[in-house]
């Protein structure tokens, strides 16, 4: 079993909503930014945004790791999705 943890951090605000992938370490691996995410001014808004910006990441990955397959040599992620 691979013992290697990542932690995902979800700020969410009243103009955006910002989703980091991080490494143990604390290595930033990526984010997703999407729309308004205040659960006080529109709770189903800010879950939409929330996994709007989970999903970006996702993406960013899926893409990067692709990437990575078809060309091993290619370098560390650090790209942003927007």
């Amino acid at each position: 079993m691979n013992s290697d943890l990542y932690f995902i951090g979800i700020d969410g605000g009243g103009t955006k909503c910002r989703v980091i992938l991080q490494d143990k370490n604390g290595t930033h691996l990526g984010e997703g930014i999407s729309g308004p995410a205040n659960i006080m001014r529109d709770a189903e808004l800010a879950k939409t945004s929330i996994l709007d910006g989970v999903d970006k990441l996702l993406s960013l990955l899926i893409s990067y790791w692709l990437h990575r397959i078809a060309k091993p040599q290619s370098h560390p992620l650090r790209y942003h999705s927007v």
